[in-house]
């Protein structure tokens, strides 16, 4: 598009493929660690003990997999619900905050029609719906 971006390495026999592919690589593990901490709210928890810290460092990795294992097959249109950021957007990938509401809504939806009474249809409840998943997170 461009624009031009300067990459280097104290590494003189590397190729310019193989740099590209090194920043490729850590560029991912930096946006996971951003997801961990801004979506996750890794870094936040409130403990004392190391172990303790281990067990939430643990789990916050646990959900961030999980999330992204259970919206794998997800085609990208199910994420680009930008009702409350009408700025925002359409075609941008989803991010993990994006797959992380689908789920949390997804579930909530689930479990709200499993309470109501099988003669009425859920497709009604589906704007409240998405209103108290707003308000839920």
């Amino acid at each position: 598009d461009g624009t031009w971006v300067p990459l280097m390495s104290t590494n003189t026999e590397l190729s310019v493929q193989e740099i590209l592919e090194s920043y490729a690589v850590r560029f991912g593990i930096e946006e996971v660690f951003k997801d961990l901490k801004e979506v996750g709210g890794w870094g936040k928890q409130e403990v004392r003990l190391l172990e303790s810290n281990e067990a939430a460092t643990t789990l916050n990795m646990l959900l961030y997999n999980a999330v992204e294992l259970a919206t794998w097959n997800v085609e990208q249109n199910k994420f680009n619900n930008r009702i409350f950021a009408p700025w925002d957007d359409q075609t941008r990938r989803p991010s993990h905050a994006d797959k992380r509401n689908l789920l949390r809504h997804t579930i909530l939806k689930k479990e709200f029609c499993k309470a109501l009474p099988k003669d009425i249809k859920p497709e009604i409840f589906e704007s409240p719906l998405i209103w108290l998943g707003q308000l839920a997170g």
